[in-house]
């Protein structure tokens, strides 16, 4: 079991919300959520180091599962602009060094311990057996070497595009 990640809005309709959603597995909500078990050491914060940008607010998430209330989602809001600007340099990035991926330092979240990796490794559907897989420098260099990394950010993008052109300046992501 794990979450998807999704944008939402206040006081958003129906069909701004179902025009708007745009699918991202699994590994991409893994590759952010690793932020909460690893903080500076995760593989988001290592890819935003390695390209001088700030990937924090991709980690700010809403917690769709269960009932949430206003002063919840408005600590999650961020500027719809500025969200999609940070995805299209990053995407900029990656396109301009496709193999990032190589210099990144995973050693540290390898340290990490073995409980968390476990957990994180048992939520990736790719992973066939821990031993064989256990090591989050395979994990994510995996994930993004590949197209569907940069077509989930593509994908996040476009939710947040579409919300912009439905009049939503302000967004906040979702898991759930």
């Amino acid at each position: 079991m794990g979450f998807n990640i999704g944008v939402s809005a206040i006081d958003c309709n129906f069909i701004t919300t179902t025009t708007c959603r745009q699918f991202l597995d699994r590994r991409f909500y893994n590759w952010v959520a690793e932020f909460e078990y690893l903080g500076e050491k995760s593989s988001i914060i290592q890819t935003g180091k390695y390209f001088e940008l700030d990937l924090t607010p991709l980690t700010k998430l809403i917690y769709t599962n269960g009932d949430i209330d206003e002063k919840y989602m408005l600590s999650g809001l961020q500027n719809t602009d500025f969200l999609i600007q940070l995805i299209e340099e990053l995407l900029q990035k990656i396109d301009a060094d496709r193999n990032f991926y190589d210099n990144l330092d995973f050693e540290a979240a390898n340290k990490h311990g073995n409980d968390v990796l476990k957990s994180l490794l048992n939520k990736f559907e790719q992973a066939t057996s821990l031993e064989e897989n256990f090591s989050t420098e395979k994990l994510w260099k995996n994930y993004l070497s590949q197209n569907e990394f940069q077509a989930h950010l593509k994908a996040l993008k476009s939710s947040l595009e579409c919300y912009k052109t439905n009049g939503h300046s302000n967004v906040f992501l979702t898991a759930g």
